[in-house]
């Protein structure tokens, strides 16, 4: 989900020329993205609901410190359109809030490597241990 919208900030402050979207479950967050980001569209959705992509077309999909909360992290990518570039990003750390972690590059390119394709993955330092492991690639065939 988007949150409140800090990512979006940060695309109107540094890439002013992006159309921006952001879709959450949360009432709460949505209404906050708004205000932080009148420019930018942003709606309530499940995006596990069958439907949720339908009208927020795009030509990447962005999914940040998210699908190491869900149970159904590799089906939620698996609705982005196919041809659709991907870019996530997963921690390396546990919390009570996650359902999963990863240990290194390795773990998260195995872990949805099924969905897209020309994966390429990053890992950047937060300090001490904690990292973030970002992945891009492009949505594969459907699957």
């Amino acid at each position: 989900g988007c949150g409140p919208g800090q990512f979006a900030q940060y695309v109107a402050h540094e890439l002013p020329k992006i159309r921006y979207q952001g879709a959450d479950y949360s009432k709460t967050a949505i209404r906050q993205a708004s205000n932080n980001c009148p420019e930018f569209r942003f709606v309530e959705r499940d995006l596990m609901q069958d439907d949720a992509l339908a009208d927020l077309e795009g030509d990447t999909y962005i999914i940040l410190e998210t699908l190491e909360h869900i149970e159904s992290d590799v089906e939620l990518v698996a609705k982005v359109p196919v041809g659709k570039r991907v870019i996530l990003s997963v921690p390396n750390f546990d919390s009570i809030a996650h359902v999963r972690f990863f240990d290194k590059e390795e773990d998260v390119v195995e872990r949805y490597k099924g969905q897209l394709t020309g994966v390429a993955v990053q890992t950047v330092p937060l300090g001490g241990r904690s990292k973030i492991f970002l992945l891009h690639g492009v949505r594969g065939v459907a699957g």
